[in-house]
């Protein structure tokens, strides 16, 4: 029994065995660019700044980031697309406001989405789920399945920084060939286990 158990929690997660993390380091510094893309998936700007640069009047992790900013209003974000199909993404780095602390983020909103519904969506707030204008904070969440990633950060002049993206693509919802030879040896272990013990 617990060998189907273990082989069953390998299928579960290996949806992310072979996970891609979006690091932008190969972009250049940019500034209001209404996209910027990264191997397969395509980072849409939807409010007012967006680029990715390591300018150090940002909050920094000594590599290129991406970031979203607002001059004039509250809202800053963008929504992640897939060019090879439907998604999973497990995490991102994020950081808010610039490193004397001005132009934070209060509150930033991700969703996921599924051919316009509403797949499952989180709320992470300043001084409970991160630090504005300090350091990075990978802030996790769960997607599977989704078509497109929405991401709102909310906050006067705010400034966000984002990095790091654990994602990979599910162009092909069958279980992987490894998948179910884990699960045709994890049944085998419950039989020959039986086998032993009525010997």
């Amino acid at each position: 029994m617990k060998s189907l158990f273990a082989c069953l929690l390998v299928c579960l997660f290996s949806s992310f065995a072979s996970a891609d993390v979006i690091t932008f380091d190969t972009q250049s510094e940019q500034y209001f660019v209404s996209s910027v893309i990264e191997g397969d998936y395509v980072f849409k700007n939807n409010f007012d700044g967006f680029g990715t640069n390591n300018n150090l009047l940002w909050p920094t992790n000594g590599t290129q980031h991406l970031m979203s900013w607002t001059n004039n209003g509250s809202y800053s974000g963008f929504t992640l697309t897939s060019l090879a199909g439907l998604f999973n993404i497990k995490s991102f780095d994020f950081v808010g406001g610039y490193v004397n602390g001005g132009n934070p983020v209060f509150t930033l909103k991700v969703t996921g989405w599924l051919g316009g519904s509403l797949i499952n969506s989180y709320i992470f707030q300043s001084g409970t789920d991160f630090l504005n204008a300090t350091s990075y904070t990978t802030l996790s969440t769960i997607f599977t399945g989704i078509d497109s990633f929405k991401v709102e950060a909310v906050g006067n002049l705010n400034r966000a920084s984002f990095d790091n993206f654990l994602v990979n693509t599910e162009t092909n919802p069958v279980p992987e060939p490894v998948s179910i030879a884990l699960l045709g040896l994890g049944l085998a272990g419950i039989r020959l286990s039986r086998w032993k013990a009525k010997a």
